[in-house]
């Protein structure tokens, strides 16, 4: 369990602080919106690499999968706060108050004096 921990934080550690921040958006990219013929040679392990090809486009950069990944690991499920609409049932009538009745009860002492013998 502890390794089990340990992971999941050196995991964390890395991904959040090394490979996110430093990845270059677009190089690795989700299958998506590209036309079929230009699929393959849009790729970033495709064997020609020109010097205009080593940026990545502004859809290339839409589709990272880096990216992608992240937001699926960041967000938190949604919660929802909505209230049910809750109406009258019914109303009780109210009863009339009992009178109650005390017996006297006579105490050894009179209120703020000392008890008595």
């Amino acid at each position: 369990m502890r390794l089990l921990r340990w992971s999941f934080i050196l995991f964390q550690l890395l991904w959040l602080n090394a490979v996110v921040p430093g990845h270059t958006r677009g190089a690795v990219t989700m299958p998506g919106s590209t036309p079929a013929a230009t699929g393959a040679a849009d790729s970033c392990c495709s064997g020609s690499h020109d010097a205009k090809k080593q940026s990545p486009t502004p859809d290339q950069q839409k589709r990272c999968a880096v990216c992608y990944f992240a937001i699926g690991l960041h967000l938190p499920p949604a919660i929802s706060f909505d209230q049910l609409q809750l109406g009258l049932i019914s109303t009780l009538p109210i009863s009339p108050p009992s009178a109650f009745d005390s017996a006297r009860t006579i105490l050894p002492f009179h209120g703020r004096a000392p008890p008595a013998v």
